[in-house]
């Protein structure tokens, strides 16, 4: 789901004014065929240019801010936990706001068993054909008001062949 602001109106009055203005532009020819193409090309550019449109309000209307973001390793668990503060920082209301949260892995070299040294058990255990970037989507915040705040926390199992983790986040309003 997604609010329309006043904008996404007057971008749908716009396209409904042009697409009106081609098929009376279409009418002014004298063969079917023509008009029908007038007709289909202005369907296919006035949809393709509303979409754009719309992609682009989206962007520009819809802003939230991750405020006061912690994460702390449980142990006991083998879990991550984050909590922080979605802000709408935006004039508009927000439908739903998604934080993407992308955890690399970055092995120190020489690590190992024994070092990093030749030997059978550190081949045995090498982790770089394993995952080394995990890439996780959650919903946070749903029908946040114009700047307000939410609360959130959230739980992630932590992969045990991690040997130094570094967080990186991303928000996505709709």
């Amino acid at each position: 789901m997604m609010y329309f602001t006043i904008w996404h109106y007057t971008t749908v009055v716009i396209a409904l004014i042009l697409f009106a203005l081609a098929i009376v532009l279409a009418f002014y020819t004298k063969r079917l065929l023509i008009q029908l193409s007038i007709i289909f090309i202005a369907l296919i550019m006035i949809s393709g240019g509303t979409f754009m449109a719309f992609k682009e309000l989206e962007i520009s209307t819809k802003k939230a801010e991750l405020l006061n973001f912690h994460y702390n390793r449980i142990l006991v668990s083998e879990q991550i936990a984050f909590s922080g503060v979605i802000r709408n920082s935006g004039d508009y209301p927000l439908a739903k706001v998604q934080l993407e949260l992308i955890i690399k892995n970055t092995p120190a070299p020489g690590k190992g068993i024994f070092g990093g040294a030749p030997h059978a058990f550190n081949e045995a255990f090498k982790t770089e054909k394993q995952v080394q970037e995990l890439v996780y989507h959650y919903t946070v915040a749903t029908d946040l008001a114009p700047k307000t705040s939410k609360q959130f926390s959230l739980m992630v199992d932590y992969p045990p062949y991690f040997d130094n983790a570094s967080y990186s986040t991303h928000l996505i309003a709709h």
